[in-house]
């Protein structure tokens, strides 16, 4: 990950001053004469401070590793996580030497910082570029994302007729303890990125027992049913998904203001 990979946008602003507008939006002429700001002071201070920031590291060259890595171990306690595969630990390491530069540069006087600060900052960068890390992790949580929003837009099977089945790419039924979603298999696949993703979150359902699964025989493997009779008599290549109704009012109470629907899938 190279540091021109890093967006330079945040939080949904047009304009990299992310903290200078406050809470009134920057204007088109403000941003202008920021960026001159910006160029201008550049420009003028290009090479000072580096020079300064290079002696006082000279002169600290028997202590430099030991201070560079204790700093960088700090950025690390505060930013890892368990999950972390090796690219994102890599990231996270690499990031932690940049935030150990500007711990240094700040003992010597040459940024006029404060430590919180400067960790923000570089935790920003770090987190916008770890973004980008398509792991499995972050893949999962997407393609939850993407499923949620697809069962919740299903129409409702007691408003619909019979014959309207046929077009439609799933519905949802409620029942006494859960939401059940039957969806037609091509229809699920669609909603990913990827086969990876969509076997990631079929997983995932399967672990969760939101899925309902074909008989097994023998020791195989669980995997989900694949076919399906729709109220309409037909037989279809579906996925069904049962969430539980306690789920939902859980999550209500936690978000009054976004309440989600919880439902049963049919997956392909």
């Amino acid at each position: 990950m190279r540091l021109i990979d890093v967006p330079a946008y945040f939080d949904g602003l047009q304009h990299i001053f992310d903290r200078a507008h406050a809470r009134v939006p920057l204007s088109q002429e403000k941003q202008r004469k920021l960026f001159a700001q910006v160029l201008s002071a550049c420009a003028e201070n290009h090479g000072h401070v580096y020079r300064r920031y290079l002696r006082y590291l000279i002169s600290r060259r028997p202590k430099l590793g030991k201070a560079a890595f204790k700093f960088q171990r700090t950025f690390l306690k505060k930013v890892s996580r368990n999950v972390d595969k090796n690219d994102a630990s890599d990231m996270a390491r690499k990031f932690g030497l940049i935030y150990a530069g500007g711990r240094m540069g700040i003992e010597s006087g040459v940024l006029p910082w404060k430590t919180s600060e400067l960790f923000d900052a570089i935790r920003k960068c770090y987190e916008g570029a770890r973004a980008l890390l398509l792991d499995d992790e972050l893949l999962l949580r997407v393609g939850r994302k993407k499923l949620r929003s697809h069962l919740i837009s299903l129409p409702k099977l007691d408003e619909l007729k019979k014959s309207e089945l046929t077009e439609l790419a799933g519905f949802v039924e409620r029942q006494e303890n859960c939401y059940k979603c039957v969806l037609r298999a091509e229809a699920f696949g669609r909603i990913f990125t990827s086969r990876h993703q969509q076997r990631l979150v079929l997983a995932a359902m399967i672990q969760e027992g939101k899925i309902t699964l074909a008989n097994r025989r023998g020791h195989q493997e669980p995997r989900p049913q694949e076919q399906f009779v729709w109220p309409n008599a037909k037989r279809v290549r579906s996925y069904e998904i049962l969430w539980p109704r306690d789920e939902e009012r859980s999550r209500k109470r936690r978000s009054p203001r976004s309440p989600e629907v919880r439902k049963a899938v049919s997956a392909p």
